[in-house]
């Protein structure tokens, strides 16, 4: 045979050939040496660690997300800073309009002020400005002092938008002029003194259930007084600001938190019935532990105002403003024997007190007291204060 033909037609056979001496064809039922396997019909020698694919890098662990909010999800509302806040806040001042200087901007809106830090401290008599107020903190709130309420000057917030207007019936010429009734909200208000000997007075509007609250809102202001032949009468007294106090880890309340509403104002008047006093308004404490053991918490009602007497000078009281838990605010006195006195404001769970008829033509009726605002927990399974007024509604 000619050799080289024979080497030839080798290189030439199919490619199916394996011309390696380490992988020879396997035997009709895939026999192998010891340390080779059939693979595809050939002998082939077992991969070694070095040979094997390298392993797929192992998946990474998926980012775990921080919850860098302060409160809950189940609670009024939740404030989520986005960047570090500082370690400890003291407040001995707090306007709510002021944004730059006492509210955190990047956090605050056209209705609410966010105060935060990581510990808040304040003591703060009086609290003013249109937008309702917040206290955040990762850690602690320490409350000495917080006056949210309203006097001569609106609470935070205060009043709620869409309060009603539940105004005195006007002198006709005949009869007596009509109180304003109290503003109602998570207690009821009471009635104006009724306009003549027969009539019925103007009645507080209907209160909120606080469980269904779902935004930080202020009290309600009282009804006007009657007007008496074109006399001007007293305006409503004002409703309680509002404040949602929210901390990760504690609440603790020193003295007082009050969120009272302000009695109904006098007008130098003859005649007009006297005014509605304002509603409390809203307390809100959002934390795992509130410690209040010796302090009062309250949001009680303002008194009504007196109705104008007959004659010139016989000018109606204003009502009065809570300054404790316990005490009710006190209606304003007549202007004279044939005007009626104004209704104390709530207290605890008693409604406002009505406000007391005229009993002579041209002497104005007595506004009604206040209703009870709203005090409100979240988390905490206890409020462990020296005075709560009205009863807080807890989780």
């Amino acid at each position: 045979m000619n050799y080289a033909l024979a080497a030839l037609l080798l290189t030439a056979l199919p490619a199916c050939f394996h011309p390696s001496y380490d992988h020879p064809a396997c035997g009709s039922e895939g026999q192998c040496p010891d340390d080779l396997t059939c693979v595809a019909g050939l002998c082939e020698s077992a991969a070694s660690p070095d040979d094997a694919a390298p392993d797929a890098e192992p998946d990474a662990a998926p980012d775990v997300l921080v919850d860098t909010c302060i409160g809950t999800v189940d609670g009024l509302l939740r404030v989520c800073p986005t960047g570090e806040v500082a370690a400890s806040v003291v407040k001995s001042s707090i306007s709510t309009d002021l944004l730059s200087m006492d509210c955190d901007a990047s956090l605050s809106s056209s209705m609410i002020c966010v105060v935060v830090g990581t510990n808040v401290m304040v003591n703060v008599p009086m609290v003013t400005g249109s937008r309702a107020l917040v206290i955040a903190a990762y850690e602690q709130i320490t409350v000495t002092t917080l006056g949210v309420m309203s006097n001569d000057l609106r609470g935070p917030g205060a009043p709620f938008a869409t309060c009603p207007t539940p105004n005195g019936t006007p002198n006709n010429g005949i009869a007596s002029s009509g109180g304003g009734a109290g503003a109602s909200f998570g207690g009821k208000g009471g009635a104006g003194g009724r306009p003549d000997m027969v009539g019925m007075g103007v009645a507080s509007p209907a209160v909120i259930d606080p469980a269904t609250l779902t935004t930080l809102r202020a009290g309600c202001d009282g009804g006007k007084g009657g007007q008496f032949n074109g006399q001007t009468p007293g305006t409503g007294g004002f409703g309680g600001g509002a404040v949602y106090l929210v901390a990760n880890g504690s609440i603790q309340i020193m003295t007082s938190i009050n969120a009272s509403g302000s009695g109904g104002h006098a007008m130098p008047s003859r005649g007009v019935g006297g005014a509605g006093g304002g509603s409390g308004g809203f307390i809100g404490l959002d934390a795992p532990v509130i410690n209040a053991m010796g302090a009062q918490i309250f949001a009680n009602g303002g008194g009504g105002g007196g109705g104008g007497g007959k004659t010139t000078g016989a000018y109606g009281g204003q009502g009065g403003a809570p300054s404790t838990a316990t005490v009710a605010a006190m209606g304003g006195n007549a202007g004279d024997i044939d005007a009626g006195d104004g209704g104390h404001g709530s207290v605890g769970i008693a409604a406002g007190q009505d406000g007391f008829q005229s009993n002579n033509s041209g002497s104005g009726s007595g506004g009604g007291g206040g209703g009870a605002g709203v005090i409100r927990v979240w988390r905490s399974p206890t409020l462990n204060a020296a005075v709560v007024s009205p009863p807080a509604v807890l989780p």
